[in-house]
C-alpha cells in the first residue's frame, strides 16, 4: 500500500509520544443500513495508522490512517466489486482513504473523494 501518514510540517511545539495502531489487534469496520431492512457490515483488511499522543494534553493528541480502499469486505464478492466501483469508492482513482488531525494547518479532516466516507472511532 502506497502513501505515508503525515502529520506536521516540522516538529510539534509540544511533547508527544507516537504509536502505531496495532492492525493485528484493531480493526476498521462499518455498518450500513440496506433498504430500511437490515444493516450490512464490513471492514477494510488493510490498513495503518499512528497515534501521536500527547499525554498532559489530550484535545492535541492526534490520529492519522490511511486505509486500502481495495481491502473492502462485507463477506459477498459482488457488493464489494460494487463498493470498489465508480458508484462508490472508485478505488482505481481513489486507492486509499487517509485521515489527517483535522486541526492541522491546510489540512482537510478526511480527503479520498469528492464526498469522502465519514471515519468514527468508538
Amino acid at each position: 500500500m502506497a502513501g505515508a501518514l503525515v502529520f506536521f510540517p516540522g516538529t510539534p511545539p509540544f511533547p508527544f509520544e507516537k504509536l502505531d495502531i496495532d492492525t493485528a489487534h484493531s480493526e476498521i469496520g462499518f455498518s450500513i443500513r440496506f433498504m430500511g431492512l437490515t444493516n450490512v457490515h464490513g471492514r477494510f483488511k488493510t490498513f495503518r495508522g499512528t497515534v501521536m499522543y500527547v499525554e498532559h494534553d489530550l484535545p492535541r493528541s492526534t490520529v492519522g490512517v490511511l486505509i486500502d480502499v481495495k481491502s473492502v469486505d462485507t463477506g459477498n464478492d459482488w457488493r464489494d466489486r460494487d463498493l470498489k466501483g465508480p458508484a462508490f469508492f472508485n478505488a482505481d482513482s481513489f486507492p486509499t482513504i487517509t485521515t489527517v488531525p483535522a486541526g492541522m494547518p491546510g489540512n482537510p479532516a478526511v480527503y479520498a473523494q469528492p464526498n469522502p466516507p465519514q471515519l468514527y472511532s468508538g
